[in-house]
């Protein structure tokens, strides 16, 4: 059985101000390294788009909190808490406000480029170990105006020894992204803080979000545990032989040999003009390195008989995958780099839908696991 969601809209400040029971196309989407994001509609004319105008406009950026209780449970779990980014607003027949928020490590982020924090002034660190290099940037966007996410030692461990230099008006939150997306990058999650206060969420660092969970399995056909729905899977050759470039020239190239012998060279490229450390370019280029082809599988897990997100697993977990259809045919595992878990009328999480394709116009629909190949 799947679990289901209460939603608690809130002031700046984390106190309550009404329970989202009435909000249509309800859905929270986590993403590994990045930040969760919930969305909703209500009509004007319900008593909490008032209390979230209100707040917008007199006391400060309004708050969501997201609780999840277990099939069967008897206590909630604190599992989103972040403010509010968007609104989009439509008056016609009907009359509805959209509303999206996110957890607080999007407002270092922003889009960026253009929207989000950036350093007032350029930072070196030499030497220093990465989680603490994200932890410093992320004090000094403190500095400057609180974020709502908050570092805390005791909540990052040490990774890997690297060299950095940002030049002024760096994107702090595409830094600290950068320090993950790298060869032996770490990975980082936020744990929501519960109650009133300025704290949405604190900053964690592990050298891998997840565990192998081999009690997961996911399988689709006939002759299988059929806890599958659907599934999507697109194949498309390596990227073996990378060139990145960076700021002020600079620029790295790395092949795998053994996989130009086999499929020939495959050219991927990528800008990162605002990186201006060499080391930083080449281990960039390491990671984008993918030597064999490449395979992403999108699949609609059916929740009544297959595991469940959060009780059974989560994000970044190393889950089992098998397929059975004819040639269509795949054995594996996959690492979950995100999910998305929208919520019915009654705050279940849901299963199926009668038109999958318009998810944003209704609150009924699958569960989607987005999932990448480990291993091909």
């Amino acid at each position: 059985m799947s679990g289901s969601w209460t939603f608690l809209l809130t002031d700046a400040v984390g106190n309550g101000l009404a329970e989202l029971s009435t909000a249509a196309g309800r859905k929270i989407a986590f993403k590994r390294n990045s930040y969760a994001e919930v969305t909703f509609s209500i009509s004007h004319e319900d008593d909490a788009a008032a209390l979230l105008l209100g707040t917008l406009t007199g006391t400060g950026v309004p708050r969501l909190r997201g609780y999840r209780r277990s099939s069967g449970g008897t206590t909630s779990t604190l599992l989103f808490r972040g403010p509010l980014v968007a609104l989009d607003e439509q008056s016609e027949e009907t009359s509805l406000l959209t509303a999206t928020f996110r957890s607080p490590f999007s407002v270092l982020i922003g889009d960026g480029d253009k929207v989000g924090r950036f350093l007032s002034a350029p930072l070196t660190y030499a030497a220093t170990d990465a989680g603490a290099i994200a932890k410093s940037l992320i004090d000094t966007a403190n500095a400057d105006s609180a974020t709502g996410l908050a570092t805390d030692p005791s909540l990052i461990v040490a990774t890997k020894v690297r060299d950095r230099t940002y030049p002024l008006a760096q994107n702090i939150g595409s830094a600290v992204q950068e320090l993950t997306n790298v060869l032996d990058g770490f990975d980082f999650y936020e744990t929501f803080v519960d109650g009133a206060g300025s704290t949405d969420a604190f900053f964690n660092v592990v050298v891998a979000e997840g565990i192998v969970n081999t009690g997961v399995r996911f399988e689709y056909g006939p002759s299988t545990l059929a806890n599958v729905m659907s599934l999507e899977r697109t194949t498309v050759p390596p990227t073996n032989s990378i060139l990145v470039t960076g700021a002020n020239g600079l620029f790295s190239t790395y092949s795998d040999m053994t996989s130009v012998a086999k499929y020939g060279k495959w050219w991927g490229r990528a800008d990162f003009s605002n990186v201006s450390e060499q080391a930083t370019l080449d281990d960039k280029a390491k990671a984008l390195c993918r030597p064999n082809p490449i395979k992403t599988v999108r699949f609609v897990p059916e929740l009544h008989l297959s595991p469940s997100p959060f009780d059974d697993w989560n994000l970044g977990d190393t889950v089992g995958f098998y397929a059975s259809r004819g040639a269509l045919s795949e054995n594996t595992q996959f690492r979950v780099n995100g999910f998305t878990v929208p919520i019915d009328e009654n705050g279940f999480e849901t299963v199926s839908v009668d038109d999958p394709t318009s998810p944003e116009e209704d609150a009924i629909i699958a569960a989607s696991l987005i999932a990448e190949v480990v291993a091909s």
